[in-house]
């Protein structure tokens, strides 16, 4: 039996709102803008480096990514839990994942 049109518009509307936002950290000035963001298991952040220096995103034991100047990088949020990081360069520079189930 073939879906009508109101089944398959609601079928990609429902598709479309499931997949998560990207969540996007800037890193500007020596610091992770915004310092904490949530996100779900199993998305993604992306940092971006707008300085004109070498930082890193670093979690003890989940990531430890190298992030040239200008350019970004995408980290795993993969399992619940809070993942506080910092730039292994810059110790000052400290921001958090929150990671919902």
């Amino acid at each position: 039996m073939p879906l009508g049109l109101a089944a398959i518009v609601w079928l990609a509307v429902s598709a479309s709102t499931a997949l998560a936002d990207p969540v996007t950290v800037t890193v500007q000035g020596l610091s992770f803008k915004p310092a904490s963001v949530t996100v779900h298991a199993g998305d993604k952040v992306t940092f971006v480096n707008k300085d004109n220096m070498a930082h890193t995103v670093t979690a003890q034991g989940i990531w430890d990514e190298k992030l040239p100047p200008r350019q970004s990088i995408t980290v795993l949020a993969a399992k619940p839990g809070e993942i506080d990081y910092q730039c292994s360069i810059h110790p000052t520079m400290k921001g958090r994942v929150l990671v919902e189930p």
